[in-house]
C-alpha cells in the first residue's frame, strides 16, 4: 500500500501530469478579456493571507489571491464605475481575508467608495449567499482561481445567481515544449496535480447535493 502511495506521488510530481491535470479543471471557462458594459459589480472571492504586519500590505495576501486581485483590477480599470466586493473570513487569529484584498485594492488604485468587504462567508457556498443581498438583480462577475471557478459557479447558481465567470490564478500549460531535463520529480507538478483533485473532489461533492 505504501509502495503504491509513493508510486501515484511520483507520478503526478513529474511533467506533463501536473499541467494535463490542473489544466484540465481550468479549462472549463474560458479567459475574459472585457466584461459587459452593464456589469455593475466585481465580485472577488478570498484566498487567504499571511500574518504580517500592516505595514506589509503587499506581501500579505497569498499568490491565488493576488491574482485574483490583479484580475478584478483589471476589469475595475476597464470602467472605474464598477464595485469591488471583497468576501473572505480570517479565521480566529487573522483580520479578514476580505479587508487585506480591499485595502491592497485601494493602494493599487480603487477609489474607496466602490469597495465592499464581506467579513462574514467562511466558504464559498456561504460567499455566495452574502454575496446575494448586495448583487441582487444586477449584472456582475465573479473572479477566483481557474480551477475554483466551476465549483463557486455552481454554488452561486443553487442560491439563483448567474455571474459571468472570470478566471485568474491560471497554472496549467500542457502545451509546454518540454526537453529532456523537465522529466524529472518537481514538487511544482505535484502542487498542480494536488491542486486539480481538490478542485474536482470539490465539483463532484457539488454536484451529489453538497454545499
Amino acid at each position: 500500500m505504501l509502495a503504491v502511495a509513493i508510486g501515484i506521488i511520483a507520478i503526478c510530481s513529474i511533467p506533463p501530469m501536473g499541467e494535463i491535470q490542473i489544466a484540465s479543471r481550468e479549462q472549463q471557462i474560458e479567459a475574459v478579456d472585457v466584461l459587459p458594459e452593464e456589469t455593475k459589480y466585481i465580485v472577488v472571492l478570498g484566498c487567504g493571507h499571511h500574518g504580517l504586519p500592516a505595514s506589509k500590505l503587499s506581501s500579505q495576501l497569498y499568490e491565488c489571491g493576488l491574482k485574483r486581485l490583479t484580475e478584478a483590477m483589471r476589469h475595475y480599470h476597464q470602467d472605474t464605475k464598477r464595485i469591488l466586493v471583497f468576501t473572505g473570513w480570517g479565521g480566529n487569529n487573522y483580520v479578514a481575508s476580505a479587508l487585506v484584498m480591499r485595502d491592497t485594492a485601494i493602494m493599487l488604485g480603487l477609489d474607496p467608495n466602490n469597495a465592499l468587504a464581506l467579513t462574514t462567508p467562511k466558504d464559498t457556498y456561504e460567499e455566495a449567499v452574502v454575496t446575494a443581498g448586495i448583487v441582487k438583480d444586477s449584472t456582475f462577475a465573479l473572479v477566483t482561481s481557474a480551477s475554483h471557478l466551476p465549483r463557486a459557479v455552481s454554488l452561486f447558481d443553487q442560491v439563483g445567481l448567474q455571474p459571468i465567470p472570470v478566471p485568474a490564478d491560471i497554472r496549467g500549460n500542457p502545451d509546454f515544449d518540454y526537453d529532456w531535463w523537465s522529466y524529472r520529480p518537481d514538487s511544482n507538478q505535484l502542487d498542480k496535480s494536488t491542486k486539480a483533485w481538490y478542485a474536482y473532489i470539490g465539483e463532484l461533492w457539488v454536484k451529489i447535493g453538497g454545499k
